[in-house]
């Protein structure tokens, strides 16, 4: 089922399935997933390592559409379905409409050119400007991500910068070009709790000028502070989508719950630190039923044998359990 497939969606995402070809067995990375990103929404897709949260970016960017991979489904970018584009075509969507941050900004520059050469090229090769224009376009995007004389800076190597510095750099690459969606995938995790601060802020102010954006991570306080929505994901399925502050104050789904009782709060004392118990499943012998049965507290027998899809709770509150009415009831002040 769709979550909400609204007329103002930038990107929708419809039965996305990504698998991959193992000496064990198919590894299916990404199940029936069905999601949107709204026009100037900034969506959080959250779970835990596994998760298949970055496979799904890779597919929308089409970094994943060679074997082994195996890629079905429709990926509709403003009407446009990008796995049924040509690799030429797919080319030119890359870095005009769609720009990925990744993790580790210093596996994501050269360490042996200029940081303005770096994002200039990206300029160049997708805006066809000349080289003077496209330097000149690289140093306009570092001072809109926040650097301070970038025109001096523009001349340092990628190992002069900070961290947070070099994932500045990172970002004005990925907004050099004007991009409709932005993805980012954990870009806060190589940094330092200031510099994570700072990049928080700096992606809020600038998700209104990009148009949207896929903010990708594990960290539920992060998401708290960013985004608009909320999609949890579970070993290659989504589990729940809702606004952020439904998602935090009425939790749903078992494995949402777990997440959220696993934060440590700064302003409460606790004894013992909560978590979830058990492992992520093996995604090549995969468990029947509801993927996060075995570690469910509130399983069921029908959690073992049928699979739950994703489906409307509440208004603009979707999630997948076969069990949530028994759990929480069919009220809106429902427990957690």
């Amino acid at each position: 089922m769709s979550t909400s497939q609204n007329d103002n969606s930038l990107l929708r995402i419809e039965d996305l399935n990504v698998s991959f070809n193992t000496p064990g067995g198919e590894l299916v990375a990404v199940d029936s997933v069905h999601l949107n990103i709204k026009e100037k929404e900034i969506m959080g897709l959250v779970g835990e390592s596994g998760s298949g949260k970055t496979v799904t970016a890779l597919s929308i960017m089409r970094l994943l559409s060679v074997p082994p991979a195996r890629v079905r489904g429709k990926l509709m970018l403003e009407g446009m379905d990008l796995l049924a584009l040509g690799e030429a075509d797919m080319m030119k969507v890359r870095g005009s409409k769609i720009a990925m941050i990744y993790q580790d900004p210093m596996t994501s520059l050269n360490p042996v050119l200029r940081v303005g050469d770096q994002i200039a090229e990206a300029v160049e090769k997708h805006q066809g400007l000349g080289k003077k224009e496209a330097l000149q376009a690289s140093v306009r995007a570092m001072k809109t991500v926040g650097i301070a004389s970038a025109e001096k800076r523009a001349r340092d190597y990628p190992h002069q910068m900070s961290g947070g510095m070099r994932q500045r750099i990172v970002i004005a690459t990925a907004l050099s070009c004007n991009p409709r969606l932005l993805i980012a995938d954990e870009p806060t995790s190589m940094l330092d709790l200031l510099s994570q601060a700072q990049l928080i802020a700096l992606l809020r102010e600038l998700a209104a000028k990009v148009g949207s954006v896929l903010y990708i991570t594990h960290d539920m306080g992060v998401v708290a502070q960013l985004c608009d929505r909320i999609a949890v994901m579970y070993a290659s399925r989504i589990m729940e989508v809702a606004q952020v502050n439904e998602l935090f104050n009425h939790p749903l789904h078992p494995y949402t719950i777990g997440l959220l009782e696993s934060v440590t709060r700064a302003d409460t004392k606790v004894e013992k630190l909560k978590y979830i118990e058990g492992n992520m499943p093996d995604l090549v012998k995969r468990p029947s039923g509801c993927l996060f049965h075995p570690r469910c507290r509130f399983a069921k027998d029908i959690c073992r044998h049928e699979v739950p899809s994703l489906r409307e709770f509440n208004r603009g509150h979707f999630v997948a359990c076969l069990i949530v009415e028994e759990i929480h009831g069919r009220n809106r002040d429902y427990p957690r």
